[in-house]
C-alpha cells in the first residue's frame, strides 16, 4: 500500500523553492500533512511524525545553503535496537545531508530522536516498515510483539535547505511475502529528483532478489518519469562468488553488480570503490569461506561470506541535451567505509558522494 507523504509548509524555508516540472503534476506536495505510515501493516494506527519539527531551526536562517555532499550509512542490525554509539558515529558526518538505511533494526527514529538533540543536525523525515525475517522462523512470534523493520531517516545539517519529501512508496506487498522489503522516499535536493532507496533483498534466492530490483525500478519510474538518480543502500543479501578462480563480489564492480542482480542496461551505475580484503558479512571466515556441503547457496555457485551491504547509484540514460544540462550529478568521493558492526553479524557500510552541477560546455 502505498502512500503519499506531504510536508507541512513551516518545516523548510526552502519548500517554495523546489523545482517546478512538468511531469509532476499529482505528485507536487500539498504542504499540510506531516504523517509516516506503516506499510506492513495498515490496519496500525498512523504513528505521528510532528515532534521532530521542534528540532527545526530553520527560522534562524533567512537563506539556506544549498546541500553540495551526500553522505549514506547502511546496517543491518540483526533484530536488535538501535545503539545510542551507532546514531552519534552517524552525527559525526560533515555532509549537508545524511541519508540513514537500516535493516532488521529497532526503534532507530527514537534513539535517533534522543541522540540528535544539540547536534548540527535535524530530521527531514522517517519512515519504518515492519518485517519478518523468515529465514528465522523462531522470531515469528516477535513480529506481533517487538518486530524489527526496515527504516530510513534523513538528516540534513542546519542552515543547509532541506530535501522536500513529494512521495513515498514501497517495492514490495509485504503482507503477501513478508520476506524482507524496504521504502522509497522521492526527494528534491536542489535541481535534481532524487528516489532514496533502502533495500533488504532475499537472502535465498538470485531470481527473487533480481525480481525485486525489477520491481521497485518499474516502481519508481512508473510514477516518476523524470527522476535524475535513484540512490540504494541496504542489504542486497549477495555472497562471494569464485568465478575462474577468483573471487567476485556483485559490490566491488559494475559489470557483477548488473550481472548479479539483472539491472536493466538502460542505467548507469555508480559504485563507490571497496576494500578487495573486506567483507560485511562473516568477516571473520575470511574471503575464502565455502558455503555448506550440499547446500542451496553452494548449489548456486556461492559462497558462505560476503560484502553485501553497500551503496550504489543508478542514474537512467538516454536524457536529452536539455534535461542533462538542468542536471546535476552524484559522484563519489573516495572509497565505501567498512565500520563497526555494533554487535550484529553484518558490518556498517558508508559512502560520501558530491553534488556537482552539469555545465555546458
Amino acid at each position: 500500500m502505498d502512500m503519499i507523504m506531504e510536508v507541512n509548509s513551516s518545516f523548510s524555508p526552502s519548500a517554495s523553492s523546489i523545482v517546478n516540472r512538468s511531469e509532476q503534476g499529482s505528485h507536487q506536495p500539498s504542504f499540510n500533512i506531516k504523517r509516516v505510515f506503516n506499510c506492513c501493516f495498515p490496519e496500525q494506527e498512523l504513528n505521528s511524525n510532528e515532534e521532530h519539527l521542534n528540532n527545526l531551526e530553520y527560522g534562524v536562517f533567512a537563506k539556506p545553503k544549498v546541500a553540495h555532499t551526500i553522505q549514506v550509512f547502511t546496517h543491518n542490525n540483526a533484530n536488535q535496537t538501535m545503539s545510542s554509539d551507532m546514531c552519534e558515529s552517524i552525527l559525526t558526518s560533515t555532509s549537508d545531508i545524511v541519508f540513514i538505511s537500516t535493516e532488521e533494526m529497532k526503534n532507530l527514529s527514537g534513539v535517533m530522536r534522543e541522540t540528535i538533540n544539540g547536534s548540527k543536525y535535524v530530521i527531514v523525515y522517517n519512515s519504518a516498515q515492519k518485517m519478518l525475517t523468515v529465514t528465522k522462523p523462531k522470531e515469528l512470534f516477535s513480529l506481533f510483539t517487538n518486530p524489527a523493520s526496515t527504516a530510513q531517516i534523513t538528516l540534513v545539517k542546519k542552515g543547509i535547505a532541506a530535501p522536500i519529501i513529494i512521495d513515498k512508496l514501497t517495492y514490495r506487498d509485504v503482507l503477501n511475502n513478508p520476506n524482507k522489503g524496504g521504502t522509497i522516499t522521492i526527494q528534491s535536493i536542489g535541481s535534481m529528483k532524487v528516489a532514496m532507496v533502502n533495500i533488504h533483498l532475499d537472502s535465498r534466492d538470485q531470481d527473487e532478489r533480481k525480481k525485486e530490483i525489477n520491481d521497485l525500478l518499474c516502481k519508481i519510474n512508473n510514477k516518476h518519469t523524470d527522476i535524475d538518480h535513484i540512490i540504494i543502500a541496504g542489504d542486497f543479501n549477495t555472497r562471494n562468488r569464485k568465478v575462474d578462480g577468483r573471487i567476485v563480489r556483485a559490490l566491488q564492480d559494475k559489470e557483477s553488480f548488473r550481472s548479479e542482480l539483472g539491472v536493466p542496461l538502460q542505467y548507469e551505475i555508480t559504485l563507490p570503490m571497496i576494500s578487495p580484503q573486506e567483507n560485511t558479512y562473516k568477516w571473520e571466515a575470511g574471503l575464502n569461506a565455502e558455503a555448506k556441503q550440499g547446500s542451496k547457496r553452494q548449489k548456486n555457485g556461492e559462497m558462505q561470506t560476503g560484502y553485501l551491504d553497500g551503496v550504489v547509484i543508478l542514474t537512467q540514460k538516454g536524457k536529452t541535451k536539455d534535461e542533462i544540462l538542468k542536471r546535476s550529478i552524484i559522484v563519489p568521493e573516495g572509497n565505501s567505509i567498512v565500520g563497526p558492526s555494533y554487535g550484529s553479524d553484518h558490518r556498517s557500510v558508508s559512502a560520501k558522494f558530491a553534488i556537482e552541477k552539469i555545465r555546458s560546455s
